[in-house]
C-alpha cells in the first residue's frame, strides 16, 4: 500500500508549520503520525498536503517510532486502512515558530488513496487527553482571566467618574486586576471574591491616577 496520507486543509497563511499529526480513533485509541517528506500548494485558503513516508510516532501515550500506518492493530485485525480511521478525530500539533493566529483545520483526508471518513465534530475532551498539566493550567488560568476581567470592568462601573475614565485605561486596569488575582496570587484569602476584586481595582485606578498627576 502506498504510504502517503492526503488532506484537503483549510488555513489562513501561504505557509505550512504543522510538526505531527494527532489521531482519536472511534475505540478510544490514540495515534501521533509524522512524515518524512510534504508536498503542498496553497490556494485561496485552502491546502492541498501529501505526507509521504509516513509512520507512527506514538500510540496510546508509547513512543513507537517507525511503525508504518497500515500496520497498526489495536485488539483486532482491521481489514482496511478506512476501517481502522473511520469516525477518527484528527487535528494537527503545530511547528513552534507558527504565528499565534495560524491554523490548519482538515476537511479531507486519505491515507494510501483510501479516502477516510473522518469524525463531524471535534471534542474539546479529546484534545484536552492530550495536554500536559503545564498546558491544561496554562488554558485554565486563561480562560479563568477572562472572566475576571469582566468582573473588574463591572466594579470599575460602579466608580462615579467612570465616564471621565478613558476606554484604554479600564481595559487596562481590568487587565492588571485579572493578572495580580488569578496569575500572582493577589488577594485576601479572609475577604470574598467580590471584596478582593474591588481592592485590585483601587489601586490600579490609584496607580493610574499617580502616573497622570506626575506626568
Amino acid at each position: 500500500m502506498n504510504n502517503t496520507i492526503s488532506f484537503v486543509c483549510k488555513t489562513n497563511k501561504p505557509y505550512v508549520a504543522l510538526n505531527s499529526l494527532n489521531v482519536r480513533l472511534r475505540n478510544g485509541g490514540t495515534v501521533i503520525l509524522d512524515r518524512k517528506k510534504t508536498l503542498y500548494e496553497i490556494k485561496d485558503g485552502v491546502l492541498k498536503m501529501e505526507w509521504i513516508d509516513c509512520y507512527v510516532w506514538a500510540m496510546n501515550d508509547e513512543f513507537v517510532f517507525g511503525i508504518q500506518p497500515e500496520t497498526i492493530i489495536d485488539g483486532e485485525s482491521y481489514p482496511s486502512v478506512a476501517r481502522l480511521f473511520a469516525g477518527a478525530k484528527v487535528w494537527f500539533n503545530l511547528e513552534d515558530e507558527a504565528d499565534e493566529d495560524y491554523f490548519c483545520e482538515i476537511q479531507e483526508m486519505s491515507v494510501g488513496g483510501v479516502s477516510i471518513e473522518l469524525a463531524k465534530e471535534f471534542e474539546p475532551e479529546a484534545y484536552l487527553s492530550y495536554l500536559t498539566p503545564d498546558e491544561k493550567d496554562k488554558i485554565y488560568r486563561a480562560l479563568w482571566k477572562e472572566h475576571v476581567v469582566e468582573d473588574a470592568k463591572s466594579q470599575i462601573e460602579e466608580y462615579i467618574f467612570y465616564e471621565l475614565i478613558p476606554k484604554e485605561d479600564v481595559e487596562r486596569i481590568a487587565d492588571q486586576a485579572a493578572e495580580r488575582y488569578v496569575y500572582e496570587g493577589d488577594y485576601d484569602c479572609t475577604l470574598s471574591y467580590w471584596d478582593n476584586i474591588e481592592n485590585l481595582v483601587k489601586d490600579e485606578i490609584s496607580d493610574i491616577a499617580r502616573e497622570v498627576m506626575t506626568s
